[in-house]
């Protein structure tokens, strides 16, 4: 059940704005419930769930994801994967 892979992870404006084609692989492999923009530090904060996250129970403290962006192929990045990984606690 999706509704029970519940994350949180983070992730830089700056990169958001030179990157917009990864960020749109990233939206594509969550549905985001809520987001919360930190100005100072210039990050945007994301509460979602996702195929790619752990499972877990009701009363549970979410974890914290990575996004780690992978590209292979050709030097000019052709293929780009994404890759939720959850942070040791």
């Amino acid at each position: 059940m999706i509704e029970k892979r519940r994350g949180i992870f983070t992730l830089d404006i700056r990169f958001m704005r030179s990157e917009p084609e990864v960020i749109s692989k990233v939206m594509g492999n969550c549905v985001i419930w809520r987001a919360e923009a930190k100005y100072l530090s210039e990050q945007v904060v994301y509460e979602a769930t996702s195929p790619q996250f752990d499972p877990i129970e009701l009363g549970e403290m979410m974890p914290e994801y990575d996004v780690i962006v992978h590209r292979t192929g050709q030097m000019d990045g052709t293929e780009t994967t994404i890759e939720f990984k959850r942070k040791e606690a």
